[in-house]
């Protein structure tokens, strides 16, 4: 049986960096008030906001409410943090901040080379 290649994450493509941004960056600003605002997970509330040139492409904020009516599949099954978003409906990527901005930014239709910012973390792709 071949063996998996090993990635290290966080993965950054190559010639790409990630770099830290304070609280008092205006786009994180944004997004803790619109994670306050938005976000439907009261545990870890959320936001992410893609950004060109200053232009503001696209923002979403976490959640879903999924756990309110459903127990959490990954909870029952004993997953380890990190693992098992997918098995889960409430726990999904699709409903992590990232995800929800990238959707917004294409149903805008703009999805050019752009920088993310959630929570502590700003993104040049």
């Amino acid at each position: 049986m071949p063996r998996k290649p090993q990635v290290r994450y966080p993965y950054i493509p190559r010639g790409r960096k990630i770099l830290y941004v304070g609280s008092d960056n205006p786009y994180m600003k944004l997004a803790k008030e619109y994670a306050r605002l938005y976000s439907q997970d009261e545990l870890m509330p959320g936001a992410s906001i893609v950004v060109k040139d200053k232009r503001i492409l696209g923002i979403g904020a976490n959640g879903s409410d999924y756990h309110k009516k459903h127990p959490c599949k990954r909870k029952e099954l004993k997953c380890k943090t990190g693992e098992g978003y997918e098995l889960c409906e409430g726990c999904h990527p699709r409903n992590h901040s990232e995800s929800t901005a990238i959707r917004n930014a294409v149903s805008k239709g703009k999805y050019p080379r752009c920088r993310f910012v959630s929570l502590g973390t700003l993104v040049v792709l």
